[in-house]
């Protein structure tokens, strides 16, 4: 392999890289926005009371996963892409 097609294929795979960052980061994005709505809708419920057990845990897990998934993102932005 010459010199010349090694930086090619190092091209193409940082191109592939970055489309697939840019798509990593959408679905992470997606999937705060899902969270983050269900985290609203209970904090929303649970002011009007009769909230059970497992919707806490849901609440308590749910709003967990959005801020790790919110600190993996600004992690993807500073980083590739």
């Amino acid at each position: 392999m010459t010199e010349d097609e090694v930086i090619e294929l190092a091209r193409i795979n940082k191109a592939e890289l970055w489309l697939e960052n840019r798509k990593l980061k959408k679905y992470v994005k997606d999937l705060i926005y899902a969270i983050n709505a269900a985290v609203r809708w209970f904090e929303g419920e649970s002011e009007l009371g009769g909230v059970q057990r497992w919707q806490i845990e849901a609440y308590t897990g749910g709003k967990a996963a959005y801020l790790r998934l919110k600190k993996a993102l600004t992690a993807l932005e500073k980083g590739v892409g």
